[in-house]
């Protein structure tokens, strides 16, 4: 496989041959980042505080149940 030299330019070169360098292309050209109204704001605290809630409320639960069903040393 041929190595590549990145020129200044922008070109790679190998074999001799270049190729131009590629124009930027926007995807979405009028998509700017939107301000957050007041409503998506609670909605975000909401499922924050939400997601918060259950991921503790699985936690604690995953960890009382760890040891409900441990058994004890010395018994099979």
């Amino acid at each position: 496989m041929a190595r590549k030299h990145r020129s200044p330019g922008g070109q790679l070169k190998g074999f001799g041959e270049t190729t131009p360098a590629a124009e930027p292309q926007q995807v979405f050209p009028q998509a700017r980042p939107r301000e957050l109204s007041g409503k998506h704001i609670r909605l975000a605290n909401r499922l924050q505080m939400l997601n918060l809630v259950l991921f503790t409320s699985a936690a604690i639960m995953g960890y009382i149940l760890y040891f409900v069903h441990k058994q004890p040393a010395g018994q099979s």
